[in-house]
Parts: C-alpha cells; structure tokens; sequence
C-alpha cells in the first residue's frame, strides 16, 4: 500500500504547471544566441583569448587574465595569436 501511495505522489509532484508558462522558440530567439568561436591559450597557461560570436552583427573577442582574474573584452576582434613569451596577444 506504502508503495503504491509513493508512487502516486511522485506522479502527482512530477507534472509541474510551470512547464506550460515557458516561451516558445521562434526564429526571434535564435537570432539572440551567441557562439564561442576561436579559443586559444598561451604558452605560460596564464591566458586564455576566445571570441563571441552572434548570430546577426560584429562578434568580439575576449582575453582572460587567469592569475589575476581580471577579463577584457574587445569589440570586433577576431583571429588572436599570443607571442611565444606570452606577453603580447595580437587579434
């Protein structure tokens, strides 16, 4: 009997009514996403540079400090390259 009322329950619990207040997916939602385009890493492991690239308009380029923490962003970069030495990223 014990187990037939857990069952019971769990079936009642699991049709939640929140699933039917979400947004439906339209070619609109679409265009918002976004994509990790190209990831690079530097020698000493200290940085990483990767690019943003959106569906629709310019991407941008993201270079990440991970000793320090520190993130810099810059609008229509593309194609980073990070010197040898890692101490210069060109893009």
């Amino acid at each position: 009997m014990a187990k037939i009322l857990l069952t019971f329950l769990v079936l009642i619990f699991s049709l939640n009514p929140q699933a039917q207040n979400k947004k439906p997916l339209t070619h609109a939602v679409y265009d918002g996403w976004k994509s990790v385009g190209e990831r690079i890493i530097s020698n000493n492991g200290r940085y990483v540079a990767y690019t943003i690239i959106p569906q629709e308009g310019d991407g941008q380029l993201v270079v990440n400090d991970l000793e320090s923490g520190s993130k810099q962003t810059f609008e229509r970069g593309y194609g980073p390259k990070i010197s040898e030495d890692s101490r210069y990223i060109v893009f």
